[in-house]
């Protein structure tokens, strides 16, 4: 008998939709060489350490019905909290529902706890580096010219550069923070621009991140050069 899942894909971001398709292809794959059945899939944009997952609790309840495997690419797109995986994994061992991470497929109760933990590690640190590089980032910056003689049409589109430009560094800045720990591992700069690109990171024109493009978003926060 043909094993079922129920396939769950999360992304943080707009900007992460190639790390929607990533994920998809990674599941898809797995399933098809594991001669499987994909009932069903839901996907939703929300940030990894919020709860109140609307999709994610769609995918557990057919899941549940259906009695069969909730499958996710990565555990971190799962969510990046310990206590909500395991809060999770516990409900979904009472209804007999068993949870399948392509990238973690010796899943259990250690190794379910160390890559959890890392997983919000990770995102803690992100998130206090990207305050302290935007910090840094808006202390550069200059205003040109003066708000009070520009033309509502002019403001507007003012308002969605400076938008913009605040959504770009907030993504470098989590991209540096990315690569310096990648760089700690000893990967290569073409590893580390293959990882950027698998998780959604995007060059300013909107295609996939190069090799000389990625050494410039370290540059460009990097303090001990």
């Amino acid at each position: 008998m043909k094993t079922k899942y129920i396939a769950y894909y999360r992304v943080s971001t707009k900007k992460q939709s190639y790390g929607l398709t990533a994920q998809k292809d990674i599941v898809n794959n797995f399933i098809q060489n594991s001669n499987g059945i994909l009932l069903a899939e839901y996907s939703e944009q929300e940030s990894g350490k919020k709860a109140n997952r609307v999709e994610l609790q769609k995918a557990v309840s057919v899941a549940k019905e259906n009695k069969a495997v909730l499958i996710v690419a990565k555990l971190d797109r799962l969510s990046r909290e310990v206590s909500f995986i395991f809060d999770l994994k516990k409900e979904l061992d009472q209804s007999e529902v068993k949870l399948y991470c392509v990238d973690l497929p010796e899943l259990n109760t250690l190794n379910l706890g160390i890559f959890a933990t890392m997983a919000q590690h990770e995102r803690e640190t992100i998130s206090k580096r990207t305050k302290a590089g935007l910090k840094v980032a808006r202390s550069k910056g200059k205003q040109i010219g003066s708000p009070g003689n520009l033309t509502s049409e002019a403001k507007n589109k003012g308002l969605q550069i400076r938008q913009a430009n605040s959504r770009n560094n907030e993504n470098n800045v989590k991209g540096y923070e990315l690569i310096r720990m990648y760089l700690k591992d000893s990967l290569t700069w073409a590893q580390i621009t293959a990882k950027l690109n698998e998780k959604g990171f995007k060059a300013a024109r909107g295609g996939k991140l190069s090799v000389v493009q990625v050494q410039r978003m370290y540059n460009k926060f990097n303090t001990d050069k």
